[in-house]
């Protein structure tokens, strides 16, 4: 929560609320992320899919 304080300008999504309703929000549409890149969604739930929705919350609406 460091890095979103410090970049509070940056981020869409700045308040802890917001940021949360917005990784739910990405990993409810996710399957739709991954067929507009071509890839299957995965599977399983892996540290780097967790990366991707944490990363999606600072700007995803």
């Amino acid at each position: 929560m460091e890095e979103i304080s410090a970049h509070r300008r940056e981020a869409a999504n700045s308040s802890v609320e917001d940021f949360l309703e917005a990784v739910a929000a990405w990993v409810a549409d996710m399957d739709g992320y991954f067929a507009n890149q071509g890839a299957e969604p995965p599977v399983e739930a892996t540290w780097q899919l967790m990366a991707m929705a944490i990363e999606a919350g600072l700007v995803y609406e």
